[in-house]
C-alpha cells in the first residue's frame, strides 16, 4: 500500500504542480492580450494635433489666394482680375491676367504687382 499511497501523493503533487503552471499562463496570457488590445486602442486613436491639418496638394485651383492672420486682417492677395477692366493692360509686352496685391497694417492698398507702367517714388 506504500506504493500505492506515495504514487497517489505524487500524482497529486504532480496535479497541484500543472495547476500552478495553468494560472501562471492564464494570468500571462490575459495580461498579453489586454497588452495587445491596449495597443490597437492606440493606434487606433487620432493624434493629437496642435496646430490645424495640412493639405499637400500638387494642385490648386482658385480664383484668389488670400495671406490673413489669425485676426482675419488681409496682408496680401493674389487674384485674376478677370472682371475688371485692367485685364487688356499690358505690361512689358504680354497681356497681364494676375495681379499681387499687398495691405498695410492699417488695411490700405500698398503696393499692385504688375502695378501700372511707370515710376513709383521711395519713401
Amino acid at each position: 500500500m506504500d506504493a500505492k499511497q506515495s504514487s497517489f501523493e505524487d500524482l497529486a503533487a504532480r496535479i497541484a504542480k500543472i495547476e500552478v503552471q495553468s494560472r501562471r499562463w492564464k494570468l500571462t496570457t490575459g495580461l498579453l492580450a489586454l497588452l495587445g488590445i491596449s495597443f490597437v486602442m492606440i493606434a487606433a486613436k487620432p493624434a493629437d494635433r496642435l496646430e490645424p491639418a495640412v493639405v499637400r496638394a500638387r494642385v490648386v485651383e482658385a480664383e484668389d489666394f488670400l495671406l490673413k492672420d489669425d485676426n482675419g486682417h488681409v496682408y496680401a492677395r493674389l487674384t485674376l482680375n478677370r472682371d475688371r477692366k485692367r485685364l487688356g493692360d499690358r505690361v512689358f509686352g504680354h497681356v497681364s491676367p494676375a495681379e499681387l496685391e499687398f495691405y498695410d497694417a492699417n488695411g490700405d492698398l500698398a503696393l499692385t504687382i504688375p502695378g501700372t507702367p511707370g515710376m513709383v517714388p521711395a519713401k
